[in-house]
């Protein structure tokens, strides 16, 4: 079995990647965030850079697919937000803001529930 690495480097800043996705739906396509604030979607078969979102106003510590809709990516950041895309339209579609910076972040199989988590005691 052939393995292949995807290094995803945000852009050479030297700013850290946190967490790493690759789409449940889609072969091809992978996001990524961290401390650039920037979740980047790539196409994994050309190593290219798709489409940066930029909602976020620090680090991103967690992503994650929905394991039901193709189209739909959420991400946690230390600013406290949880954001959902669409990921074909290239769009925000809805924002929740939480009362601690978050560092995770997992969809439930019923592709509805989001559970994130925090370093806050």
């Amino acid at each position: 079995m052939g393995l292949t690495c995807l290094c995803c480097d945000q852009g050479g800043d030297g700013k850290a990647v946190h967490t790493v996705q690759f789409s449940p739906f889609k072969r091809s396509v992978a996001a990524s965030g961290g401390d650039d604030a920037v979740l980047q979607l790539w196409d994994t078969s050309k190593e290219v850079k798709l489409n940066g979102f930029t909602q976020h106003k620090s680090s991103i510590k967690g992503l994650a697919f929905s394991p039901v809709n193709e189209l739909l990516l959420c991400s946690a950041g230390t600013d406290k937000m949880l954001l959902f895309y669409d990921v074909q339209s290239n769009k925000l579609v809805k924002s929740m803001t939480c009362d601690v910076p978050l560092t995770s972040l997992d969809f439930m199989n019923d592709g509805f529930t989001v559970a994130a988590g925090t370093s806050e005691v």
